[in-house]
C-alpha cells in the first residue's frame, strides 16, 4: 500500500515536471520579460502610496472597505453573517440600506480574505493599508495571464506585447492604483482568467478548464455589475461557434458547466437574483436549447438545424420581450440601452448627471491604448482573416467592448485586456511578417527590394523592431499629458481639490465631525459625500453612491435648491437630519483679493435642479444658475455662477456664498456675485468651515415645536418621474 502510494507521487511529479518547460535561453528571456513587466505595473500602481500614504481613492472604495470590515470583525464567519446583516442606518436615514440584498459582496469579501489570510501568517497591518494592494495586485497578475492568452491566440511575442503594453496602459490606471479599491479594478485578474480559460476549454477536451470559466464567471458576479456582459459575451460566443460548427463538443462542455455555475452563482447573491429573469439572461438561457438541438441532432443537415435553432432563439427572446412588457421579467434600464444603441442617449438626468456615462471621445481612445492604437485595426484583420474558434472569441470580445467603451468611457475596464491582446497581435503578426521577408531567398526584384527595406534587421521576430516600437511606447506614454504617471500620481480624491492640487480640507472636515457632531445626528449633503460621510466621518448620511433610492435624491436636491426656508425645514427633518454639508473649491486672486468658484455643489446644482424638478437645461440656465466671464487683468475666465430670478434665493447658493471669519466675505466675490445680494440664512447656522473654506457644515436651527408635514406633502415638492414609486 505505501509503495502504491509513494509510485502515484512520483508519477505525479514526473507529471509537473512534464509541464514545465526546459530552462532554454528562450524561457529565461521570458521569465525575466514577465518579471519586469510584472514589477512595471506593480511600481506604476504604487505611486500613489508612496506619494500620499495609506488613502483610498474616490467614494465607492469607501464603502468597499466598510464591507471588508464587517467580514473582519466577524472573523471567517464573516463571509456568511455578511449575508444576515439586517438595515442599516447610518445610510440612507430615515429609511436605511439593507445592504446585504443590494449590494455586490464581492470586493469587500476578497478584500477581508486577504487581510485574514495575512492576519493568520502573523502579519498584522491597518484593513486599509491591506485592501489597498487588492487592484494593483490584481492588475499584475492580469499582465501575466494575458501573457497565456496572448500565446493561445497568436504567439508567444503577442503575449509579452500584450503583458508590457497592459502594464503603462491609462485606461485602466486610475482604477487599479492603489486605494481604488472597487470592483471594476478587482475584477481584472478574473476577467482575464475567464477569458484564458475559455479559450484553452474549447481547444482540448478537459473538465478543468470549464470549472475554472465558471469559477472565475461566478467571483465577478458576486464582484461587479458588468457581469452581465461577460455572461452574454460567454453565451454569444457559444452560440456563434455552435452555428459555425467550430468545436462543437468542447464549446457545449464548457457552457454547460460554465453557465449552470454562473447561472447558480447569480441565484445564490441577494443583489444579483433580480437578473434570473431579466433581459440580461434571455441569451445565456436560450442558448442551453439551442445547443442541445446542435449537439444531439447532427444527422440533420445544418441548414434545418440552423433554422430550428434560430426559431428557438426568437421564440425565447420573444417570450422575455413580452414577460418584460407584463412587468414580470425585468427590462434592460436607460442606461445599458444607451451602450446597445448609442443613438438612444437621451437627455434623461438621471443617466447623464454621473461622468461615467459620458460617451468616450477619439482623443480618450489615444490617451487610454497611446501608439497601440494604431495596431488594433491591424489585429482585427489578422484575426478575421485566420477565423480560429479563439480568433471569434477574441474578436467579439474586442468588438463589443470598443463599442461599449465608446458609448460609456467606464467601461474601457471591459476593452483593456482584450484589445491590449488584439493590438499585440497585430504589432506582432506585422513583424514577424516582416521577419519571414528576411528569412527566405530572394528569388525576384521585388523580394530583393523588399529585404532591402529591412536590410540589418535580425531575422529573429523583427526583434529589434518590436523593442524599438516598445521604446517609442515608452516616450509617448512619458511625454504627453495626463500619461501614466501623472494618472498614478493624482492625490487620492480625499486629498485632492477641484484643480487637482493636494488639500487636507476633508481630511480635516471628518476629524472636526468625529470630535464635535453627536454620533447618532444625521448629515444631509448631495450623493456624492454619502460613503465619506458615514465611514470616514462616522456620522450617518442621507443618501450616497449607490442611488438605488431616487426619490430621496430627488428631495435633497429639491431643498438645496429651494428658495423657501421652511420647505427645505420640511425636507430635512422628513431625513432627521441635524446638519447640512456642501461643498465648492475657490481660489483666490491675490493681485485683488477676490475669491473664485471653480467647482463643487455650484456646478453640481445644475443636476439637481433637473433631478428635482425635471428642468430643461434652458429652464435651469434662465432660472437659476449659467456660465459667464470675470475679466482678471485682461483674462477672461468662465465660471458657473448663480444667477436669474431664483440664483440669489436658492439656499445651497446662500450657504456657500457667506462670510467665512479670517478667510473670506461677501467683498471678496466677483462683482456679479455682490449683485445678487444674498439674504442671510435664518435657520441654518454655519459652525465648520475647512481650513481652505471649501467644505462647509451648517447646524439646523429647527424653530420651537416644529411639525413636520404629512409625506404626501413631503413628495408634493418633486416631480414624480415616470416609473418610479413616491
Amino acid at each position: 500500500m505505501e509503495e502504491e502510494k509513494q509510485s502515484r507521487i512520483k508519477k505525479f511529479i514526473k507529471k509537473v515536471k512534464e509541464k514545465i518547460p526546459p530552462p532554454t535561453m528562450e524561457n529565461i528571456a521570458i521569465v525575466i520579460i514577465l518579471a519586469l513587466n510584472f514589477t512595471l505595473t506593480l511600481a506604476i500602481r504604487l505611486i500613489p502610496l508612496f506619494k500620499y500614504g495609506a488613502y483610498l481613492n474616490e467614494f465607492d472604495p469607501y464603502f468597499q472597505y466598510y464591507n471588508a470590515q464587517y467580514v473582519v470583525n466577524h472573523g471567517w464567519y464573516g463571509f456568511i453573517a455578511w449575508f444576515y446583516q439586517g438595515i442599516n442606518y447610518d445610510f440612507w436615514r430615515p429609511m436605511g440600506r439593507a445592504i446585504a440584498s443590494n449590494a455586490y459582496p464581492g470586493t469587500g469579501f476578497i478584500g477581508a480574505f486577504v487581510y485574514l489570510i495575512l492576519q493568520g501568517l502573523g502579519i498584522n497591518l491597518p484593513l486599509m493599508y491591506v485592501v489597498g494592494f487588492v487592484t494593483p495586485f490584481s492588475a499584475a497578475f492580469s499582465g501575466i495571464i494575458m501573457y497565456y492568452i496572448g500565446k493561445e491566440v497568436h504567439s508567444k511575442t503577442t503575449g509579452l506585447l500584450a503583458s508590457f503594453f497592459y502594464a503603462i496602459t491609462t485606461a485602466d490606471i486610475p482604477r487599479t492604483a492603489y486605494g481604488f479599491f472597487d470592483d471594476d479594478g478587482t475584477s481584472q485578474v478574473f476577467i482575464a482568467l475567464f477569458m484564458l480559460a475559455f479559450i484553452r476549454s474549447i481547444k482540448k477536451k478537459s473538465y478543468i478548464y470549464p470549472i475554472i470559466t465558471g469559477i472565475s464567471l461566478s467571483i465577478i458576479i458576486m464582484t461587479w455589475g458588468a457581469f452581465t456582459y461577460l455572461i452574454n459575451l460567454f453565451a454569444l460566443t457559444v452560440l456563434v461557434l455552435a452555428f459555425l460548427g467550430k468545436d462543437v463538443d468542447n464549446v457545449a462542455r464548457t457552457y454547460f458547466i460554465g453557465m449552470t455555475m454562473s447561472i447558480l452563482m447569480i441565484a445564490a447573491i441577494p443583489r444579483t437574483q433580480i437578473f434570473l429573469l431579466s433581459g440580461f439572461t434571455a441569451l445565456p438561457y436560450a442558448v442551453y436549447p439551442i445547443m442541445f438541438v446542435i449537439r444531439y441532432f447532427k444527422q440533420i443537415p445544418r441548414i434545418k438545424v440552423a433554422l430550428y435553432s434560430f426559431i428557438t432563439l426568437i421564440i425565447i427572446l420573444a417570450g422575455f420581450y413580452g414577460l418584460s412588457y407584463l412587468g414580470i421579467a425585468r427590462g434592460i434600464g436607460a442606461k445599458y440601452q444607451i451602450i446597445l444603441n448609442p443613438l438612444a442617449r437621451t437627455n434623461d438626468p438621471w443617466v447623464n448627471s454621473v461622468a461615467e456615462h459620458v460617451s468616450a471621445s477619439w482623443s480618450q481612445f489615444f490617451i487610454n491604448y497611446g501608439i497601440l492604437i494604431l495596431f488594433i485595426p491591424l489585429g482585427f484583420f489578422f484575426i478575421t482573416k485566420r477565423r480560429t474558434s479563439a480568433d471569434i472569441f477574441m474578436f467579439l470580445a474586442g468588438f463589443t467592448t470598443l463599442w461599449a467603451a465608446a458609448a460609456t468611457s467606464r467601461l474601457f475596464m471591459l476593452s483593456i485586456i482584450p484589445d491590449t491582446i488584439i493590438g499585440s497581435l497585430g504589432l506582432a503578426a506585422l513583424f514577424m511578417n516582416y521577419a519571414s521577408i528576411l528569412r527566405q531567398k530572394k528569388e525576384t526584384f521585388i523580394d530583393r527590394k523588399r529585404g532591402k527595406l529591412f536590410k540589418g534587421i535580425p531575422s529573429s521576430y523583427g526583434g529589434i523592431l518590436i523593442i524599438i516600437l516598445i521604446l517609442m511606447s515608452l516616450v509617448a506614454s512619458l511625454a504627453m499629458t495626463p500619461n501614466v504617471v501623472t494618472y498614478a500620481a493624482s492625490p487620492p480624491s480625499i486629498l485632492s481639490s477641484q484643480t487637482g492640487s493636494y488639500t487636507q480640507d476633508w481630511v480635516a472636515t471628518f476629524a472636526w465631525m468625529r470630535n464635535n457632531i453627536p454620533e447618532n445626528a444625521v448629515i444631509a449633503a448631495w450623493w456624492d459625500y454619502g460613503y465619506w460621510i458615514t465611514i470616514v466621518g462616522g456620522r450617518p448620511s442621507v443618501c450616497d453612491n449607490a442611488n438605488f433610492n431616487e426619490t430621496q435624491i430627488q428631495l435633497v436636491g429639491a431643498a438645496l435648491t429651494s428658495d423657501n426656508e421652511t420647505r427645505a425645514l420640511q425636507i430635512f427633518k422628513y431625513f432627521g437630519a441635524s446638519y447640512v454639508l456642501v461643498y465648492e473649491q475657490f481660489i483666490q486672486i491675490p493681485q485683488i483679493n477676490e475669491w473664485i468658484n471653480i467647482g463643487g455643489d455650484i456646478e453640481k446644482s445644475y443636476w439637481m435642479l433637473r433631478i428635482a424638478f425635471n428642468y430643461s437645461d434652458q429652464q435651469v440656465r434662465q432660472l437659476y444658475l449659467n456660465t459667464t466671464t470675470i475679466n482678471i487683468f485682461g483674462t477672461q475666465i468662465t465660471v458657473t455662477i448663480p444667477n436669474g430670478p431664483y440664483g440669489s434665493k436658492a439656499i445651497l447658493y446662500r450657504m456657500i456664498y457667506t462670510d467665512i471669519p479670517g478667510l473670506r466675505s461677501m467683498a471678496n466675490y466677483p462683482q456679479q456675485i455682490q449683485q445678487l445680494n444674498f439674504k442671510p440664512l435664518k435657520y441654518f447656522q454655519l459652525v465648520y468651515a475647512s481650513p481652505q473654506g471649501s467644505v462647509l457644515i451648517y447646524k439646523i436651527l429647527y424653530p420651537p415645536n416644529f411639525v413636520e408635514p404629512p409625506v404626501s406633502v413631503i413628495m408634493s415638492y418633486i416631480y414624480h418621474w415616470p416609473g418610479m414609486k413616491y
